[in-house]
């Protein structure tokens, strides 16, 4: 089937069911990339050796087995990191407070994670960064409204920090908790196609060809699966 268009959209598709939980970002800067000194070093979560050989021989063998499925790029660690068991906690001179706890995954491309519990209050905000200045958030109490699950977008490198600010006012109210890290075994993040691209062997939007659906066309969504694969997506109105 032609692809017409390609979104990269960060979702987590929760397994055994429909819902979809995608981020929305609402910017910002962390507390720790301009304040580094003056906290402690972030404790590290070192994940489990991936044996990506073994992984791509497996993906092939499926290619070549004409296996159906989302495109596999990445294992899925199965963890418990949460705002009590793991990272550390600093308060600032004004009362409020940062969480941050470091992730590793050894030799990884990329790293994405989902938070099976995200309750943040308002006024909080949550980032995801790596050592290169990568930022991704902040994410808010408006980031998953109905929802307490948020998935969250691969970060270049084998090395991210997870951080939440918390003010005075609201502290102790937040739920945040992680249950899967994902080690990308595969450049996602360098081979992605840009927005409104097609893939190498689809038809560009751009072209004549793809005039009579160009509702359809913005529709179509590249969406990540399980957290550690790809499916094309539609939105349905």
């Amino acid at each position: 089937m032609n692809l017409l268009s390609t979104i990269v959209l960060s979702a987590a598709l929760l397994i055994g069911g429909t819902s979809v939980h995608a981020q929305i970002e609402f910017g910002g800067k962390p507390y720790g990339t301009d304040h580094s000194n003056a906290l402690p070093e972030a404790p590290v979560e070192v994940m489990p050796a991936v044996d990506a050989e073994a992984l791509l021989a497996e993906d092939a063998l499926r290619l070549q087995e004409s296996k159906q499925g989302p495109f596999r790029f990445g294992f899925n660690h199965a963890v418990d990191l949460g705002l009590i068991n793991s990272g550390v906690w600093s308060t600032m001179s004004n009362g409020d407070r940062v969480w941050r706890l470091g992730i590793r995954c050894p030799e990884a491309y990329s790293i994405n994670f989902v938070f099976d519990r995200y309750v943040v209050p308002e006024g909080a905000k949550v980032f995801v960064y790596n050592e290169a200045d990568v930022v991704i958030g902040g994410f808010t109490a408006a980031s998953n409204p109905g929802h307490t699950v948020l998935g969250v977008t691969q970060v270049p490198g084998e090395r991210i920090t997870v951080e939440y600010v918390e003010p005075a006012t609201v502290q102790g109210r937040a739920e945040l908790h992680i249950n899967q890290v994902t080690h990308a075994y595969r450049d996602v993040v360098g081979s992605a196609p840009s927005l409104n691209e097609s893939g190498s062997c689809n038809n560009n939007v751009i072209c004549p060809e793809g005039d009579p659906w160009r509702n359809q066309i913005r529709s179509v969504a590249m969406i990540t699966v399980g957290g550690s694969g790809f499916c094309t997506g539609q939105l349905i109105n």
